[in-house]
């Protein structure tokens, strides 16, 4: 992945994607261009590169976000240019994700899904003898169901609205291999631990039946402290998803 706006333009493919980004905020009047009010200043923004991968590492697509910095708001700078004004959120300001959910959370409802209460990212649709679930993280959403009609249905609904990318049947959510055959539905990890030893240069180590000798006493005092802990901390939050969503090895983490 490019570190730079200067490194990606020299790419077709990230030039490719950049443009494609810009002519959706286009599209989408994300802005219009106003004279800056005197005594404000204009938040600045980056690109955001990352590449989508498949289940099996190989490049899915490249995409690329205009992000607004909204960590970067300074007050007492004056100037009197012309400047985008947001008629739309844009990523990276700190209201747009609330505003979002709302607009999503608002407009499922409208349509007659239900907010689980246990869990407000699932919102349900029962009708008779069917059933759909819409699954959402952030921007990504995954839809359930025994009704392919339905589940038709609120796609070109959510289309209708925002736009939608349809991935066809899903492969791989949040660190799930999924994978359907004439048996069920089988969900691996294999490629989120693969990463996880990729990032701690240990694929190549050898196995060991169990995390740590019998016997071995902890202390606080013992050992050197992390020069980056939270390496370590990002490390220890993986190993808490693996156990939540793999049950098969959550007394080993």
């Amino acid at each position: 992945e490019p570190r730079s706006y200067v490194e990606a333009s020299k790419s077709a493919e990230w030039a490719d994607a950049m443009t494609e980004e810009h002519t959706a905020l286009y599209r989408n009047e994300t802005w219009e261009l106003v004279a800056l009010p005197p005594g404000k200043k204009a938040i600045s923004c980056r690109w955001v590169l990352k590449l989508k991968l498949n289940p099996n590492g190989s490049i899915q697509r490249h995409k690329a976000r205009l992000v607004a910095k909204g960590y970067n708001q300074i007050e007492g700078w004056t100037t009197s240019i012309v400047f985008p004004r947001l008629k739309r959120s844009l990523y990276g300001l700190k209201q747009t994700s609330r505003r979002w959910n709302i607009e999503l959370t608002t407009k499922l409802q409208e349509f007659g899904y239900v907010q689980c209460p246990h869990d407000h990212c699932l919102f349900l649709k029962i009708i008779d003898a069917y059933f759909v679930g819409s699954l959402v993280y952030v921007d990504d959403i995954l839809l359930i169901g025994n009704s392919v009609e339905e589940i038709i249905v609120v796609k070109n609904y959510l289309h209708s609205l925002f736009t939608i990318k349809d991935l066809g049947f899903a492969k791989y959510s949040l660190g799930l291999e999924l994978a359907r055959s004439e048996h069920g539905l089988l969900v691996t990890q294999a490629k989120y631990l693969n990463n996880i030893l990729k990032d701690t240069n240990l694929l190549d180590a050898k196995a060991t039946s169990m995390p740590l000798s019998p016997g071995i006493k902890l202390t606080v005092d013992s050992g050197s402290l992390l020069p980056d802990p939270g390496a370590y901390r990002r490390l220890v939050g993986r190993f808490l998803y693996l156990g939540f969503t793999g049950p098969d090895v959550s007394f080993v983490v």
